[in-house]
């Protein structure tokens, strides 16, 4: 079960890491299987992205999501 933050909108598992938490059932854009964590990795999701952080190591499929970021070769 995934939480929601209904001020800024950032998604978390654990409702203690957000301000204002909201419960919420996340279907993952990629495999499409429901009520996924907000940490849910599939390969579908894994072929995907296609860029990584250069700084923090956060890996994205846009580089316009890292604020440092080098397309994963």
């Amino acid at each position: 079960m995934s939480h929601t933050c209904s001020t800024c909108g950032a998604v978390a598992d654990n409702p203690a890491n957000l301000c204002n938490p909201e419960v919420v059932s996340l279907t993952c854009e990629h495999c499409g299987e429901e009520n996924v964590s907000a940490n849910h990795v599939c390969k579908a999701k894994i072929n995907a992205l296609k860029f990584s952080c250069g700084t923090c190591g956060k890996v994205s499929e846009t580089d316009a999501d890292l604020c440092n970021p080098k397309e994963i070769v």
